[in-house]
């Protein structure tokens, strides 16, 4: 049976450290980005682009495996919408009744429907 009692039971022994010193890893790194390119293409989905360096709280740049614990996001989608068309209506009556003459119809560029 194992069971904690008072120190004091104990002293007849050394008691042993509950400290100890330790170091963590002081070059660790965030990224620092670059301005978005402009997209690539103005709708129907284009990509836009970045540049990424590691640095660390100093703005020292450091070896990119020191910011692997950060996801490294260097490109993202955009304009991820349809792009405009053409949409036109029915043809007019021919303005003449015999011969050559025109037709008229109304054409419009539209975003959705």
């Amino acid at each position: 049976k194992t069971e904690k009692v008072d120190d004091g039971f104990c002293s007849s022994h050394p008691k042993p450290s509950n400290r100890e010193k330790c170091s963590g890893e002081c070059n660790t790194g965030g990224w620092r980005y670059s301005a978005w390119t402009e997209c690539s293409k103005s709708c129907d989905g284009g990509t836009q682009r970045r540049r990424a360096i590691c640095v660390n709280t100093r703005n020292d740049v450091l070896d990119d495996s020191k910011c692997t614990h950060q996801e490294k996001v260097t490109i993202q989608r955009c304009s991820e919408f349809p792009c405009p068309q053409w949409k036109s209506g029915d043809w007019s009556e021919c303005l003449v009744t015999c011969g050559k003459g025109h037709k008229h119809r109304q054409v419009w560029c539209q975003f959705g429907e």
